[in-house]
């Protein structure tokens, strides 16, 4: 039996959605087949051009518990998911994307284990799901922590950013966290609408004013990869602009907060991690985009000098931290040398070698993005490309350690003899 139409609901759901047709059904489905009934599901159209809007009304239409609102501009994830915040009347509130989809007991088990711990937040794990054209049968699995327990309780949510931090685990989605309502209102907790990536801010500052949070090891929520989607399109622009934005937000915090030393070792590692994002997907930009950063970073209160010290005087060593001397003296024997990767590891190791000028050809990777063609006018190519060189070029593994032992053996198989590990 459904809830009925003037009884409060235990959850809200919030599902910002622009221009998924495809997909938005899923999505909704899902939330309907919860083992939970006592729900509302506010689905906000983003002013989609395609047929999102329609379907949203068709399904609505045959369910009470689910109320669309339809914006008349564009206003971006944030400005969606505020006016689902604001318009929430359930115990717990939570936010899934359009092109997503929660597994049937999604709802009841969050509920049920923020009741039991009285947390004001809780985390939990997510599948993930690539469509076949863009990763055939890849599977990433990133959980926190080791421990065999269903669930971690936190006294307080710093100790839980800190630990992800420590652990090498962040994850800032907002999708993949559970909040009681009450607190969200009484923190004043909203997204950011001038940026990309506006998870990442409000999930810092919901952590830091968290008095208890916990961490469940179920992947109850399933994120779905699709070419076209915002997190695969991560350059231009809007992203350079929005990691500049996030990494001084977090300097501000850094400069304020003088009693609490966890907490500043928290900022200072996040400002100098988005400062170096912000740097990376920067030098994958064409001139013409380029001057379209400094034009749009020109007009922000930071102003232009601060990007161009801390951004195009080109900050390093967060993920590559320096290079042997012996192994950099090994490489100025070759005569060409390709760095495998195009990530920030990839940047860090180009920056680093660039300095002690090494030139480089270029890049390899094993499939080419749709994104990425050339990272500071060095052109990325496919590792078969450089094949007319394999004789007498150096191949530097600019990947995390992880992926090394699966590139080396593709570059074996390729016929590359000369390959380096930093």
């Amino acid at each position: 039996m459904q809830m009925s139409e003037n009884s409060q609901p235990k959850v809200t759901a919030i599902m910002a959605a622009y221009n998924t047709a495809p997909y938005v059904r899923r999505a909704v489905g899902s939330v309907q087949k919860q083992t939970m009934e006592e729900w509302e599901l506010w689905c906000i159209d983003d002013a989609s051009t395609d047929d999102t809007a329609v379907l949203l009304d068709e399904i609505a239409q045959a369910d009470h518990r689910i109320k669309v609102i339809h914006l008349e501009q564009n206003g971006g994830l944030g400005n969606a998911r505020n006016i689902g915040i604001e318009k929430a009347t359930g115990e717990y509130m939570c936010f899934i994307d359009s092109d997503d989809y929660i597994k049937d007991d999604y709802m009841k088990t969050l509920y049920d284990l923020a009741e039991c711990t009285g947390s004001e937040e809780i985390y939990f794990g997510m599948e993930h799901e690539w469509e076949e054209a863009l990763h055939r049968g890849k599977t990433v699995k990133k959980p926190y922590f080791g421990k065999k327990t269903e669930y971690t309780i936190y006294d307080n949510g710093k100790k839980f950013l800190h630990d992800m931090i420590q652990n090498r685990s962040l994850s800032f989605a907002g999708c993949r966290q559970f909040f009681r309502t009450d607190f969200i209102r009484r923190s004043d907790l909203r997204f950011r609408q001038d940026i990309l990536s506006e998870d990442v801010p409000f999930t810092v500052y919901a952590l830091l004013a968290c008095e208890k949070t916990c961490y469940l090891r179920r992947e109850l929520y399933v994120y779905c990869h699709r070419w076209g989607s915002i997190t695969l399109n991560l350059t231009g622009e809007k992203t350079v602009y929005s990691a500049y934005a996030i990494a001084w937000e977090f300097f501000q915090m850094w400069f304020n907060c003088r009693e609490d030393a966890e907490v500043r070792e928290t900022m200072a590692y996040l400002y100098k991690y988005f400062l170096s994002y912000c740097k990376n997907v920067y030098m994958r930009l064409s001139d013409e985009e380029r001057k379209s950063v400094r034009k749009r970073i020109s007009e922000d209160p930071l102003g232009l000098d601060l990007f161009e010290l801390t951004v195009e005087e080109k900050l390093h060593g967060n993920y590559v931290p320096s290079i042997d001397s012996e192994k950099l003296e090994k490489i100025r024997t070759y005569p060409k040398i390709v760095i495998y990767g195009a990530g920030n590891y990839a940047v860090d190791l180009y920056l680093l070698l660039k300095k002690q000028f090494v030139n480089i050809l270029g890049f390899a990777v094993t499939e080419c993005s749709q994104n990425v063609s050339a990272i500071d006018g060095k052109p990325v190519l496919a590792a078969e490309e450089w094949m007319q060189d394999k004789s007498d070029a150096l191949i530097i593994l600019g990947c995390a350690k992880s992926s090394e032992e699966k590139i080396v053996a593709h570059l074996d198989e390729l016929g590359f003899d000369n390959v380096m590990s930093i």
